[in-house]
């Protein structure tokens, strides 16, 4: 296109010089109408010249704009190019990020199903701590562990309240047996009863030890199975809410990205379009003439120009005749090529 504008600008300089030798000679040739009209013909093409002249600049100005323009499309399109391998490259991220989560959180529950093993190990435990009081076992196992274990206490104070009691009741009797039968007699027999007094007081006090042991051991043993009961469920709710809170605000990173890449599909549509209105506009349409036919019509008037011209240099040289028209022409011709000269230079 450049080329063809300067090709352009060398056709108006070489038709003004044509222009400019053509009125010398009308100017040295005494025929007043021919000059008048030739004068006339000139001013014509001049105007013509100038209005072209105008247009091709015109449409060089607008097809430069067009090319910054498209240039500006094409950078910002290359951008959003990039802007979107950026955001699969994250996306891609996001995706490695989320299967090590998913491999941590298998980990986690390895980990949670480890405790668990733990835990019932515990528990195995307990029971057999639990069996030395002659406690069936199997209920505390069976439904909630709370309740269990109450029903169990409920149960080993009912039974244990009731030993003593027997055991008390059963001592007192053979205490007092044994005072009812021994009172009489002498005093070895109330030696020996006293001494049996005492390792029955002895007995019962045992009992008694042990009953407030066992009592003890069990308090202990419901309070290490609630702490872990407790230590599990708040490891396993904190664990699952970090986990839901985590796919949530992921899910929600995708969402976002999801619209931001829809805007730029919606943007880079109407990029698309802008290039192909404007490059519509600049080679034409079916009923629409662009802007590179104006410039061909142009150059096409400078050719008739021109070659009117050259049918004017014609018309002049067959009217001249004889050799002192000769040596007129030839003076016209030589003045005003240097006449063209300056006022090209000028």
């Amino acid at each position: 296109m450049d080329d063809d504008i300067r090709s352009g600008q060398n056709k108006r300089q070489e038709a003004e010089t044509r222009l400019k030798q053509a009125e010398q000679r009308l100017m040295n040739i005494q025929r007043p109408d021919q000059i008048n009209n030739a004068k006339n013909q000139l001013k014509q093409l001049r105007e013509k010249i100038l209005d072209l002249e105008k247009k091709i600049e015109l449409i060089r100005k607008t097809i430069t704009d067009n090319d910054d323009e498209i240039a500006l499309y094409n950078a910002e399109l290359q951008r959003i190019r990039n802007d979107i391998a950026n955001l699969i490259s994250e996306i891609a991220n996001e995706a490695t990020q989320k299967q090590l989560l998913l491999a941590e959180k298998t980990v986690l529950e390895q980990e949670l199903k480890a405790l668990d093993t733990a835990h019932k190990f515990d528990v195995e435990q307990l029971r057999s701590k639990v069996a030395i009081a002659n406690v069936d076992p199997a209920p505390f196992f069976e439904s909630e562990l709370t309740s269990s274990i109450r029903e169990i206490r409920k149960q080993f104070e009912a039974i244990t309240d009731q030993q003593q009691q027997q055991l008390q009741n059963y001592y007192q009797a053979k205490v007092s047996a044994l005072i009812e039968y021994h009172q009489p007699k002498q005093q070895i027999e109330s030696q020996w009863q006293t001494d049996k007094i005492r390792e029955i007081t002895r007995t019962v006090s045992d009992v008694r030890g042990r009953v407030n042991n066992l009592q003890m051991e069990n308090q202990d043993l419901d309070r290490q199975i609630a702490d872990i009961r407790q230590q599990i469920q708040s490891s396993t709710y904190q664990d699952d809410q970090r986990l839901l809170n985590e796919q949530k605000h992921y899910r929600d990173e995708i969402e976002r990205l999801k619209g931001y890449i829809n805007d730029l599909e919606k943007y880079r549509t109407t990029l698309e379009e802008e290039i192909r209105r404007y490059r519509l506009l600049l080679e034409g349409g079916t009923n629409q003439v662009g802007l590179r036919h104006f410039a061909e019509e142009a150059e096409k008037i400078m050719n008739r120009g021109r070659s009117l011209l050259d049918s004017l240099n014609l018309r002049l040289i067959k009217n001249t005749s004889g050799p002192s028209s000769s040596h007129n022409v030839r003076e016209v011709t030589y003045s005003t090529s240097y006449s063209s000269g300056s006022g090209l230079h000028g």
